[in-house]
């Protein structure tokens, strides 16, 4: 075989890994996850509202409708006052129990406050790629 016909076999095995690397790295920047309901802990001027109300809540929750565990992730720091996310997937739960959830974690989030605030987003998309460079992300048990 000439060296002359090596070149362009070389130039395409080249160009065809340049080419799967890229497509690899679009289609991991392009998953998302949609989660039934994420609390999104804010700061108003001088930190983030504490999460001990929010363990509290939970754990009363799954204690009256006899649930082992429910999952969440957290996403953060996402601001210079510690700000986070937490995206919670409720895996396993019946509807009506889904919805119970919902209905408390919202009436919950009116209290969370000062410092700062929490707001809740329902079907929330989680996009690793939209995160912030300083951000970590964390699968945690309630």
């Amino acid at each position: 075989m000439k060296s002359t016909s090596l070149i362009p076999l070389i130039f395409l095995l080249i160009f065809s890994a340049f080419a799967s690397t890229a497509n690899a790295q679009k289609k991991e920047d392009t998953t998302s996850i949609t989660y039934p309901v994420c609390l999104h802990f804010q700061s108003v001027c001088c930190g983030v509202p504490d999460e001990k109300k929010l363990k509290i809540w939970i754990a009363g929750f799954k204690k009256i409708y006899n649930i082992r565990k429910i999952r969440a992730l957290h996403v953060g720091p996402l601001g210079r006052e510690g700000e986070y996310d937490l995206y919670f997937s409720l895996n396993g739960l019946k509807k009506s129990t889904k919805q119970s959830f919902l209905k408390g974690i919202k009436k919950l989030s009116t209290g969370l406050k000062d410092p700062g605030m929490v707001t809740v987003e329902e079907n929330a998309i989680f996009k690793k790629s939209d995160l912030p460079g300083t951000a970590d992300v964390e699968n945690i048990r309630y």
